[in-house]
């Protein structure tokens, strides 16, 4: 029981976590341009 609640918890967290980091790519400044934009041709303006 204890196991599965923290695999629970270990899963939830991860989760979390990669649920923010695809919001912070998604709602990232558009003007702000990376290697990666820049390389794949995004305007930068």
């Amino acid at each position: 029981m204890v196991r599965k609640i923290s695999m629970l918890a270990i899963f939830t967290t991860v989760f979390v976590d990669l649920v923010g980091f695809g919001f912070k790519l998604l709602f990232r400044p558009k003007h702000v341009t990376t290697h990666t934009g820049a390389s794949e041709g995004v305007p930068s303006h």
